[in-house]
């Protein structure tokens, strides 16, 4: 009976050392991802630099910039609350491919991110919130992907008025 549970308990323990250890490395390989925006916060309907630089030592199908808008809101009904969230806008910023990283030598990448006239500002409030960030996404020619989340924050334009 002992040899029937120890044969899959170890099969198991190879399986997650195996797995734990090609994570580990991929880790590794991806490096350090760095984003510079020219100026924050962000206005609608403005301009920015931007400077991408993804360090490590692997080789991407494509690394990708986006900027995102997740809207989350909270409902009560009853003794239930629930919170749904959703993407509510997505703007891709740059597309690089294909894209190789040696050691030492990060890939650089200067950008341009203009924001739309029509974005909604960052908002924060008990049952809602508006929340912005820069989406850095990159796939291995292995096929595996990764993702870095630089949350900014959006200001009201200051040209509009708001409505009595």
């Amino acid at each position: 009976l002992n040899l029937f549970l120890l044969v899959p308990m170890i099969a198991v323990a190879g399986w997650l050392t195996w797995h734990f250890l090609s994570r580990l490395g991929e880790t590794i390989r991806i490096g350090t991802t760095s984003l510079e925006v020219s100026d924050l916060p962000l206005y609608p309907g403005q301009r920015y630099d931007i400077c991408l630089v993804q360090a490590g030592r692997m080789s991407l199908n494509w690394l990708k910039l986006m900027l995102a808008c997740d809207e989350s809101a909270t409902f009560r009904e009853g003794t239930d609350v629930r919170t749904e969230r959703r993407r509510v806008f997505l703007q891709k910023v740059l597309q690089c491919e294909p894209v190789d990283v040696r050691p030492g030598t990060p890939f650089v990448h200067q950008g341009e991110l203009v924001t739309s006239e029509e974005i909604m500002h960052s908002f924060q409030a008990s049952s809602n919130s508006i929340q912005w960030k820069l989406l850095v996404q990159g796939q291995l020619q292995q096929g595996s992907q990764f993702e870095c989340v630089f949350p900014v924050v959006v200001y009201p334009n200051p040209s509009v008025k708001e409505r009595d």
